[in-house]
């Protein structure tokens, strides 16, 4: 294995960006942050509705 080959956590291009606030993800393959997917009640990876936030009281601190 060659040294460019090894994982590097703070390299670039390696996780997206989240499409709500921007942020990097943590998980290959997601779209949303755990933050803004808790926030709207959808899937971190597909983004489908999960629960009816509706009436709610949710914070994220």
């Amino acid at each position: 294995m060659l040294l460019c080959e090894i994982f590097d956590p703070y390299g670039k291009n390696k996780f997206s960006t989240c499409r709500i606030c921007k942020s990097s993800v943590h998980q290959p393959g997601s779209h949303y942050c755990q933050g803004c997917a808790y926030k709207k009640g959808i899937c971190a990876m597909c983004g489908k509705k999960v629960l009816d936030t509706k009436n709610y009281k949710q914070t994220s601190v």
